[in-house]
Parts: C-alpha cells; structure tokens; sequence
C-alpha cells in the first residue's frame, strides 16, 4: 500500500530538500546560542511571520497517532474501492498487513510524506509560538510554494544536541 500524493506536494518537498541541502552547506552557519537553544525559525506566509519550533516528544507521540489514523483509513478506504470492483480477497489481506505493519512505526514509513501528515507536522511545529494556529493555515502553508521552501529550510535547520543537522 503505497502513500497517495495529491497533487504532488510530497514530491515538491522531496525535490525542495535536495535543493536546500545544498543551500544551507554553502550559506554561513546560525550562531552557536541559535544552534544551542533550537531558536525557532521564522517561516513568512502571506506577510506573516510564524516561528517554526522543533517539535517535542509530546508532537512526535501526537504525529505517530495521527499517522496511525490516517493509514488506517486510506487503507480502508483502498479495501472498500477493492471489494466495489470485485477484486481478490488477497488484496483486501495484503491491505490490512500492509496497513498493520505500517502502523507500527508510522513516522518512519512514506506515509510521512503525505500532504496530510506534513501539514500536521508543520502545524504541531507551528502552534507552540502561535496558539492561533489552525491546521487548515498550516494547511495553506505547506502549499503556498515559498512558504513550503522556508518549511523545509526549518526542518533542516533544526539542529541536535551535538550541533549537526538532523536529517541531513
């Protein structure tokens, strides 16, 4: 069972990493105390600034779940189209596995790219600085193209305890 991507944002965002990858290493670093105290990231949309957080263990658990709920769906989803049309049992078995084994760690799985759960990503991060924030704007933000671009930028900023990049 594979993440559906509407209208192409996950690989929008796959293609902005490799671009921003590549900017950050020949851009000068954020000072050491930035580095240090994960200062949040400003991300602009629509002439307002947002300050991009890391995310707390608390957002990572709230993301897994989210995940977990939403992979369950579209898998159900997919099951209900496959007995529509009449299709093989197996399928609809091969679903459920593939669902159940996706669940158990759903943060690592390509369902993390789905417009869905990068929205929810982006608004967990986004909601500790901006109690206002809704999911429907960090919804608006991740397919607002410069805004998406400064998303991703945040994510990679966000450094570790030993000062390098995550997921870099």
């Amino acid at each position: 069972m594979a993440a559906s991507e509407p209208s192409g944002i996950a690989a929008r965002i796959r293609s902005i990493i490799g671009s921003v990858r590549a900017a950050l290493k020949a851009r000068p670093k954020r000072g050491r105390l930035a580095r240090l105290t994960a200062a949040p990231i400003p991300v602009v949309y629509q002439g307002t600034a947002y300050d991009y957080a890391p995310l707390q263990l608390v957002d990572y658990g709230s993301l897994a779940e989210f995940m977990r709920k939403m992979i369950y769906r579209q898998a159900g989803e997919l099951v209900a189209a496959i007995q529509a049309a009449g299709g093989p049992l197996e399928h609809v078995e091969k679903t459920w596995d593939e669902a159940r084994e996706a669940v158990r760690d759903p943060l690592s799985t390509d369902f993390i790219w789905h417009p869905d759960a990068v929205a929810e990503s982006v608004y967990l991060a986004l909601r500790h600085r901006t109690p206002t924030m809704t999911r429907e704007l960090a919804r608006q933000i991740v397919n607002d193209p410069d805004a998406c671009q400064r998303v991703v930028e945040a994510m990679m900023e966000i450094r570790s305890a030993d000062g390098t990049l995550k997921n870099s």
